[in-house]
């Protein structure tokens, strides 16, 4: 490994991924029925009941309707057979409803080899998922840091070839742009607050004492 790259956030990175990924909900309803106007018609009104409900819960958590996207499937197999297939709903021109029989065949042929003639395709399943963007990652100019990183001090780290005089940085000081020649020790501190309760019995009574803890915590 001849290079790394140091994200700002590398203490809390798993946290701060998924403080940016989109958020999911789902919905799912079981519907026994042979593919065809009047089903897929019934279908859609179900979808739709299932779409409120996603999108209610993600309303709930802050997302506004216009960050909110959604799916919609039909879990579709042929009549007589096990094999189910989750079809999504593709975009299609204005006014054309979207045949999910026809890109049900064309999944099964591309997954299996063939197709089954004269054989009816049974509804299984509707399904809806509501998809909450979070959107709040914005471009910004970030100016190159001017000098060389500050070295806090020198530590003896043990490596395959033995002991080194190991510089240490801290991350917070650290600028776009800073480059350290390795090995070399990045550390990163940030603070952390619990609370805890304590429970006990005095004079025959319950009581609580609340603790504020400030715990500081450094990760290289």
């Amino acid at each position: 490994m001849k290079e790394v790259l140091i994200h700002k956030f590398c203490g809390i990175l798993s946290a701060y991924g998924m403080g940016l990924a989109n958020v999911v909900e789902e919905a799912q309803e079981p519907y026994a029925a042979v593919y065809g106007t009047e089903s897929t018609f019934e279908a859609s009104q179900r979808e739709a009941v299932l779409l409120k409900q996603v999108k209610q819960k993600l309303q709930s958590q802050g997302f506004k309707e216009e960050n909110i996207s959604t799916e919609t499937y039909l879990n579709l197999r042929y009549e007589g057979t096990d094999t189910a297939i989750m079809v999504k709903r593709q975009i299609v021109e204005d006014g054309i409803p979207f045949d999910y029989a026809t890109e049900f065949v064309r999944l099964f042929q591309q997954e299996y080899g063939f197709k089954l003639q004269n054989r009816n395709i049974v509804i299984c399943d509707v399904r809806v998922r509501g998809i909450g963007v979070t959107n709040i990652l914005r471009p910004q100019a970030i100016e190159p840091a001017s000098g060389n990183p500050i070295v806090e001090g020198y530590y003896k780290v043990y490596f395959g070839n033995g002991w080194q005089e190991t510089p240490l940085y801290k991350l917070e000081k650290l600028g776009y742009g800073h480059t350290m020649s390795g090995p070399a020790i990045v550390m990163n501190a940030f603070y952390f607050q619990s609370q805890i309760y304590g429970y006990s019995r005095a004079d025959g009574k319950d009581f609580a004492k609340n603790f504020n803890l400030n715990k500081y915590q450094r990760t290289a």
